[in-house]
Order: structure tokens, then C-alpha cells, then sequence
């Protein structure tokens, strides 16, 4: 299983309707939120095309402005399917790339 960690942001006055939209995700739970309309949310995954699709669906959520992978952990049955490079700075996980195009403005900005 991986556990994805991932910073939430929609507009201060649409807070508590996306919150009521994450928190109606059986894969994601809500850990915090602020006044300025951020949230820290993990989402569980079976392997990394999951977490990634499970990713892209909160960024099409209703009056999500952003939501961003912040931190991930890979339980040790998940590690066989997961490939790991090393690098310079140590061993890290190639995730598939976020589409630009996923992020999006509020049309209540305009």
C-alpha cells in the first residue's frame, strides 16, 4: 500500500465544501485545515498508478484550486512493484509527471 500525502488548496470561501467532498472519499482523509482555505489530506493506494489516478480525481474535484503530492510512504508489500533510483541525494521514486493542464483557476477569481 502507498500513502500519499497531499496539500489540498481552494478558495477560503469554499473551504468547507471541499472538505465535505474529500472527506466523502473512502480513500482519503482530511488531517487539517486553514482559515485560507488549505488542507492536509492522505489518500491510500494499492501501487503508484493508483495513487497517481487518485491524485488527478482530487484535482478535478469542484472548487479545488491545486492539489499537490507533498510526501508518500510505501508499505513493505507495496516495495516489489515500485522501482527505486538512486540518485545523488539518495534513493528516490520516480512518480508520473502532473499535467500543467490539471491546474486550474477559479472561474469566481475572474
Amino acid at each position: 500500500m502507498i500513502i500519499s500525502g497531499i496539500v489540498v488548496a481552494s478558495r477560503p470561501e469554499h473551504l468547507a465544501e471541499v472538505s465535505q467532498a474529500l472527506e466523502a472519499i473512502s480513500w482519503a482523509e482530511v488531517h487539517f485545515s486553514d482559515p485560507k482555505g488549505r488542507l492536509v489530506v492522505t489518500i491510500e493506494a494499492a501501487d503508484l498508478d493508483q495513487s497517481a489516478d487518485r491524485l488527478k480525481e482530487l484535482q478535478e474535484l469542484p472548487r479545488v484550486l491545486m492539489a499537490e503530492l507533498a510526501q508518500y510512504c510505501i508499505e513493505e508489500e507495496a516495495r516489489d512493484h515500485v522501482t527505486v533510483q538512486a540518485g545523488a541525494r539518495g534513493d528516490a521514486l520516480s512518480l508520473p509527471p502532473v499535467d500543467p493542464k490539471s491546474r486550474r483557476e477559479d472561474p469566481d477569481l475572474c
